[in-house]
């Protein structure tokens, strides 16, 4: 069994989760990295809604500590 996954950084706003709802509908696993754990909350719901899976990461990409998480 092959699984497809994916990684998707700004996941909690326009083109971020715009791809993100497009991998979790095409059958990959999507982790949803950004800032806002409330807009990426809306985006993991939408992908809920539509049959697909992730996972959120709420880090700060820009900072050292965000990287390490």
């Amino acid at each position: 069994m092959s699984h497809k996954y994916a990684v998707v950084t700004g996941a909690n706003s326009g083109v971020g989760g715009a791809i993100s709802l497009a991998l979790a509908r095409s059958g990959y696993f999507v982790a949803l990295i950004g800032r806002n754990p409330e807009r990426l909350d809306q985006i993991k719901a939408k992908i809920d809604a539509a049959g697909g899976v992730s996972q959120i990461f709420t880090v700060d990409l820009s900072t050292f500590s965000g990287i390490q998480a």
